[in-house]
């Protein structure tokens, strides 16, 4: 299982890190602190889950989603 999570603050993004380590074990976690960094991982592994921030700098956390459902 591949898991993207995002948030442009560290500390929230290390928070949700460690969260779903701890409930998810053997699933490759890919952390990005940008929407843009967010969608050429994407690009380059297919996602099973996105954990999104909503409020970021740049493009909000919706917007992101419609970008990786495309």
């Amino acid at each position: 299982m591949n898991i993207l999570a995002v948030d442009d603050e560290i500390h929230a993004l290390n928070m949700l890190k460690n969260a779903i380590s701890e409930a998810v074990s053997g699933a490759s976690l890919y952390l990005c602190q940008s929407a843009e960094l967010a969608i050429e991982t994407a690009r380059q592994n297919k996602m099973d889950v996105a954990f999104l921030d909503i409020h970021m700098a740049g493009m909000d956390g919706i917007a992101l989603a419609y970008k990786l459902k495309e």
